[in-house]
């Protein structure tokens, strides 16, 4: 297994795309994609970053900070999505990229809930957390009130559950409730890497969406292009 070294990021991917999920949903963003992540989802699409058995797993490159730096400013666009992987595995080399980027870029971190962030981090960026729930099939404990509350603290931050049946549904809200979350920061998205699996599990809350308040958003990457890569 790869080691995160001090001063250097585990890079997996850099794109120029659209952001697909979430607050900031159809924004046009560059995406950096992260090595290694502490959790393992049965349904994670993106099992190239942490799963040694899959045959990509060892297609990323170290880069500093600065590096980082260079490559995305060569895009028309001031919006870094920072996704994984587990992103706040690298809190420090993050703080390190945002002190090198201009005030005026808009920052997101993709994370999953379990990991803290400085307040720095939660300050400057925008926080997409994403606990997971039972059909993600995780061994390691994903919830964690405290760190949720704490993480809700940033100025941005918004809660973003994959929902693929009412077991889902029903811990969502008791996560909700447990860690005391802001509802109306709570945006509730299907589970599916397949048009026809998102509206199926859309279909299937919708009804409930509708009396929570909630917010229900697509994949719209997923919508557009299929589960491609890069996109």
């Amino acid at each position: 297994m790869p080691k995160i070294e001090p001063g250097y990021f585990l890079l997996n991917e850099l794109f120029f795309s659209i952001q697909g999920e979430g607050a900031s949903l159809g924004q046009p963003a560059i995406f950096i994609r992260l090595h290694l992540c502490n959790l393992k989802c049965s349904w994670c699409d993106t099992k190239y970053t942490w799963d040694p058995n899959d045959p990509a797993f060892n297609n990323y490159k170290q880069l500093t900070p600065s590096e980082i730096v260079s490559q995305i400013s060569v895009y028309p666009c001031q919006r870094l999505v920072i996704t994984g992987g587990e992103p706040l595995l690298y809190s420090r080399q993050i703080e390190s990229l945002l002190e090198l980027l201009p005030p005026e870029w808009q920052i997101e971190i993709e994370t999953n809930g379990t990991l803290p962030a400085t307040p720095f981090i939660r300050e400057r960026c925008q926080l997409n957390i994403s606990p997971k729930l039972p059909s993600a099939h995780n061994r390691a404990k994903t919830i964690r009130p405290k760190i949720l509350g704490q993480l809700a603290l940033g100025s941005n931050a918004w809660f973003k559950f994959v929902i693929a049946d009412e077991a889902d549904y029903t811990a969502m809200e008791q996560i909700i409730e447990a860690a005391d979350l802001p509802r109306d920061r709570i945006i509730v998205m299907p589970e599916g890497q397949t048009v026809e699996a998102l509206r199926e599990h859309g279909l299937a809350i919708v009804e409930r969406v509708k009396v929570s308040g909630y917010r229900l958003l697509p994949r719209l990457h997923v919508l557009m292009y299929g589960n491609k890569r890069g996109i």
